[in-house]
């Protein structure tokens, strides 16, 4: 039996009974209702350091752009092809939601012109550099 406003008064009195149950009812939908985060769920949960990590910019975050840093808060400490790793685990849908890849907006810059810049090279430039990479290495 659902409580009435009689039987916490004892008045059979209707006056004033109409706004708490409209709230109380307002409630029992809001409850109901499932609410949407605008953030697709788990993004940055896939980093490993998730749980101790206090960076206020994170790269795994898809509103990134809409954080601000101070100049004395915490950066990101793991490296770019691990973030870019952990980016590649997510799944197709969330990879989406972050258009740097695991990277921040300035790494990824600097990677994709240095991707240009390889392009760009005919491909006796690229022997010729490897093989300067190899001699380098020995």
């Amino acid at each position: 039996m659902n409580p009435t406003l009689e039987s916490f008064t004892g008045n059979k009195s209707t006056k004033g009974t109409t706004k708490p149950r409209a709230r109380i009812e307002q409630t029992r939908q809001s409850a109901q209702e499932p609410k949407e985060d605008p953030r697709p769920p788990g993004l940055m949960e896939y980093c490993s350091r998730f749980e101790e990590c206090a960076a206020p910019l994170c790269p795994l975050d898809p509103d990134i752009n809409l954080h601000d840093e101070l100049e004395d808060d915490p950066r990101c400490t793991m490296a770019p092809a691990t973030r870019h790793h952990y980016w590649s685990c997510l799944p197709p849908g969330f990879k989406a939601k972050l258009p740097f890849e695991g990277y921040f907006e300035a790494e990824f810059s600097r990677r994709k012109a240095a991707r240009a810049r390889w392009d760009s090279l005919t491909p006796e430039e690229k022997e010729q550099r490897r093989s300067n990479l190899r001699r380098g290495s020995n």
